[in-house]
């Protein structure tokens, strides 16, 4: 057996030579091609030095400290991969890195995912028709400019005076009140009317722009903040179903303010790659003020009535945390009979800070509140007092004013910020009332004509 130092080894040959030896054509090469197997052999039983390529190391988790977990379960807006609620909510097969977009400023994209009732989250066109019934319509917009993205859960698509309202103010929260905006979305034609209601009632220039027909990625900004906004409700719904160690039904109006806050907590805590959140970079503040867990059970203060003070009873009561208005920063807190706002909030113990209740006790929905808003203070009940006679109807009689159709604003052109005029221009079978701002302008506009001085002479003989 030979050794290693004396096998024969052939130097490598120089470009010019090496390339005469591939080809069989240089003179080292053709003596050496003659010595038959022999060399073969000899090559054969060498042991060849081949390099190795040094593996990717898959990752270990590290261990967090006790103080990593308790801020981090707060809003769960960071992937963390020791975290299970993240793994559960976020994990995916692999990277996905969005790609680099110039802003173009007051530009908006906006679209339908579906909540199914086994609680995914899908978009229309992947979900067949056995997966439509009983889902979830979920409105989710995005900012291009400050990568906020927007969540609300929806009784039904189109232009609902929620969605309407909603959206209208997300814009103007974004900094574009009474600024020109770019709509984007799909053609979907309930989608194309709230566009259009909600350029009626900015009062703004509002541009609507819609992707080709079955060219999803067009509108991909859009897709894109649904499934951020998808992963994050995830991994929140995961997490509060561990803590109370119940499953939060996907109808109930807890999950409502769950989709909304998720959304919420994606703009104000994940940092984007200018080092600065999409609330930082829109107001200009961290926002960091101390939150809770979503629905966690704290005690909260009613902001006091000074005109109506109650010295001999608290100001303080249970409630759950649902998240917080972006435009006051107080704190939005639900209770089994109403929301209420607050500045002041106290979590309880850890063994007390979890509750099932929470599920029958919520009973108004984010939709409801986006219309009705949120009280400081509890409501005063007065008993009513007995034995007070009831005043019968009377006095002079009001004169009837006379009836305005929707011929006469198409006419003399439409009051702005008037309901009425809103529901005649979006061609709605329900009718609001007119402002008497509106009614008096009309009105002024009836007595230049002659058929409308006569209707306004019958108006005051009926």
């Amino acid at each position: 057996m030979t050794s290693p130092s004396d096998r024969t080894v052939r130097p490598l040959s120089s470009t010019e030579g090496g390339a005469a030896d591939i080809a069989g054509q240089g003179g080292i090469g053709q003596a050496e091609a003659t010595e038959g197997d022999g060399i073969t052999g000899e090559i054969d039983e060498q042991e060849e030095d081949v390099a190795a390529r040094d593996p990717r190391v898959a990752r270990r988790p590290i261990k967090p400290t006790k103080a990593m977990v308790q801020s981090h379960e707060l809003h769960h807006a960071d992937y963390r991969d020791w975290c299970d609620h993240c793994r559960a909510g976020k994990g995916v097969s692999h990277q996905h890195r969005s790609s680099e977009e110039s802003s173009k400023g007051g530009e908006f994209s906006i679209d339908y995912a579906f909540m199914t009732r086994e609680g995914a989250v899908e978009m229309e066109r992947d979900m067949t028709d056995a997966d439509k019934v009983g889902a979830t319509p979920i409105l989710v917009g995005c900012d291009h400019q400050s990568k906020a993205v927007w969540a609300m859960a929806m009784s039904a698509k189109g232009p609902t005076d929620a969605a309407v309202k909603w959206l209208t103010k997300k814009i103007d929260q974004s900094g574009y009140r009474g600024i020109k905006v770019v709509l984007k979305s799909d053609q979907e034609e309930s989608i194309m009317a709230l566009k259009r209601a909600v350029a009626i009632v900015r009062q703004a220039p509002t541009v609507n722009i819609e992707s080709p027909v079955r060219d999803s990625q067009a509108n991909g900004s859009a897709e894109r903040a649904v499934r951020t906004w998808a992963a994050q409700v995830r991994t929140m719904r995961h997490h509060l179903e561990f803590r109370m160690q119940y499953k939060v039904p996907i109808h109930s109006p807890v999950m409502t303010w769950l989709v909304s806050w998720a959304a919420e907590v994606i703009c104000r805590y994940r940092v984007q790659t200018n080092g600065r959140t999409s609330y930082e970079n829109v107001t200009g503040h961290k926002g960091l003020q101390p939150i809770a867990i979503f629905g966690e059970k704290v005690m909260f203060r009613f902001t006091p009535d000074k005109t109506n003070r109650r010295k001999m009873e608290t100001d303080w009561s249970h409630g759950y945390f649902l998240g917080i208005n972006p435009e006051t920063t107080e704190y939005l807190i639900g209770t089994n009979d109403n929301i209420y706002s607050c500045c002041t909030m106290r979590r309880l113990e850890e063994d007390r800070a979890f509750d099932a209740s929470l599920v029958k006790d919520i009973i108004i929905k984010y939709s409801d509140y986006v219309m009705q808003g949120a009280k400081s203070s509890p409501a005063e009940i007065r008993p009513a007092e007995v034995g007070q006679p009831v005043p019968a109807p009377g006095g002079d009689p009001v004169p009837r004013r006379a009836k305005l159709s929707p011929q006469d604003f198409e006419r003399h052109g439409f009051t702005v910020g008037c309901p009425g005029c809103q529901q005649i221009q979006l061609k709605s079978p329900n009718r609001k009332n007119h402002t008497e701002q509106c009614r008096r302008r009309m009105e002024e506009e009836l007595t230049k004509t002659v058929d409308g001085q006569v209707r306004l002479e019958r108006a005051k003989d009926r």
